[in-house]
């Protein structure tokens, strides 16, 4: 029972929040403020996408000795071409 009441009272507690969020956002902040905001969060939107795939795409890979050796020695062919 105490811990049904610990939840509903995060939850009023976190509507509670969110709506003097909301009512704040709407009442105090101007034209500019609601932009800027609005393009912060599509900002940070649009990077935690990035480092999402990043980290996605390199959780399955997996190279053998072979092609790493490859690979650096690949590099070291385009470090030698550019005269370094």
């Amino acid at each position: 029972m105490r811990a049904v009441k610990r939840v509903r009272n995060y939850l009023v507690v976190g509507a509670v929040a969110c709506s003097v969020g909301v009512i704040a956002y709407q009442l105090l902040l101007d034209d500019e403020a609601k932009d800027s905001l609005k393009k912060l969060s599509r900002t940070l939107a649009t990077s935690y996408r990035q480092v999402a795939s990043i980290v996605r795409d390199r959780a399955g890979t997996y190279m053998d000795a072979e092609s790493v050796r490859q690979n650096r020695q690949d590099i070291r062919d385009a470090w030698d071409e550019l005269g370094i």
